[in-house]
């Protein structure tokens, strides 16, 4: 009985070999065919997208026009100026009359016979500036007598006269008078009441210094002469004087 399922054991493999022995061998597989690995090559196309480059221009920017400004002129003077800005405006304007005129003399002067018996003219005077001028002799800068034995007296007064509250200084210039005959007296005011600034001048050589005026505003030179200037050196000949003046605090 223990060696029963040994037995049967024996049985079972033995019937398992005869029936595979009985079967038919079976077909044999086709082998088969290769694995072909397909490497599938991917291209990648690149794909170039156009970039758009934009200009940007710049906007120009239009430059105001220039303001013509038209004048007219009239009997009455009107300066029309159109201005370019929007909405245009005409703007009208009168511009105030002006008036030119000449430089207001401040200073006076004039050159006048003395005497009756004087001979004229008795000589010049100039204003230069508003405030200056020159007087001078007969026929400066030729020679204001003659050279011979008559006698023509020429006494002359040369009378300046500056604004109020001003003084006048008067500097020769030329001073060739024949000595002791001939003479210049220089007043501070009016002839003869003035007050004598400088008495007797005459000779060759020029006065020292200028004479100003100190109580008024007013100044009288006063040139006497024989007009004969026979004694004056030949040297020192034409016979002459000139002066400058100008109006001073």
């Amino acid at each position: 009985m223990k060696f029963l399922p040994i037995v049967f054991l024996l049985a079972v493999v033995c019937l398992a070999v005869a029936a595979a022995q009985e079967a038919p061998n079976p077909k044999p597989k086709p082998p088969r065919p290769p694995t072909t690995t397909s490497t599938t090559t991917s291209t990648v196309r690149k794909t170039t997208t156009p970039v758009t480059t934009t200009t940007v221009r710049p906007i120009k920017t239009r430059k105001p026009k220039k303001t013509t400004a038209t004048t007219t002129t009239t009997s009455q003077p009107t300066t029309t100026t159109t201005a370019t800005t929007s909405p245009r405006r005409t703007t009208t304007v009168n511009p105030a009359t002006t008036t030119t005129t000449a430089p207001r003399r401040t200073v006076t002067c004039t050159a006048v016979a003395l005497t009756e018996i004087s001979e004229s003219p008795c000589g010049t005077c100039t204003l230069l500036t508003p405030t200056s001028g020159t007087i001078q002799s007969l026929n400066f800068p030729n020679d204001y007598g003659v050279y011979n034995s008559s006698d023509t007296f020429i006494n002359s007064l040369y009378k300046i006269k500056a604004p109020p509250r001003r003084k006048i200084q008067l500097t020769f210039t030329t001073f060739v008078v024949e000595q002791k005959f001939d003479l210049i007296n220089v007043y501070d005011g009016i002839f003869p009441s003035g007050t004598i600034l400088a008495a007797n001048l005459t000779g060759y050589s020029l006065p020292p210094a200028p004479y100003t005026t100190v109580e008024t505003n007013q100044m009288s030179v006063v040139f006497d002469t024989d007009r004969n200037n026979a004694g004056l050196p030949f040297r020192l000949r034409p016979a002459k004087w000139q002066a400058t003046f100008k109006v001073v605090l």
